[in-house]
């Protein structure tokens, strides 16, 4: 059946649906703010994986919207 892709969702347990978002704002060489709005509060955990594996992780408190500033970011990272 054709139409829109149906939303991504978090790892929330009730797999809480994205109202607006991931999106990247205030984007330079080394930093990143990554944005996500969600229809109802739920906790959320942002990883990063710079280009050698070595992983980065923060997490937010149940709410609506999160708001993440990664900082120190080198090439390749994802």
């Amino acid at each position: 059946m054709y139409g829109s892709p149906a939303p991504p969702t978090s790892a929330a347990a009730s797999a809480t649906p994205f109202y607006n978002g991931p999106y990247l704002q205030h984007l330079t060489a080394t930093s990143v703010e990554v944005r996500v709005e969600l229809d109802m509060p739920a906790a959320a955990t942002l990883e990063v994986l710079d280009g050698a594996g070595k992983k980065r992780t923060a997490a937010e408190p149940a709410a609506t919207f999160h708001s993440f500033f990664l900082d120190g970011l080198a090439p390749q990272t994802s």
